[in-house]
């Protein structure tokens, strides 16, 4: 894995939310599968 910052992502609205939890350095941070299941439905 490369050391450093990521790009910022920047996506509107509640999508926005979920991509940008989705790419946390840490796991326990992360959506579980069921919550992006839940958000994209």
């Amino acid at each position: 894995m490369a050391n450093g910052k990521r790009r910022p992502v920047k996506a509107p609205g509640e999508l926005g939310e979920l991509i940008d939890a989705m790419l946390s350095h840490a796991p326990e941070d992360r959506p579980t599968v069921y919550e992006v299941g839940k958000a994209l439905s």
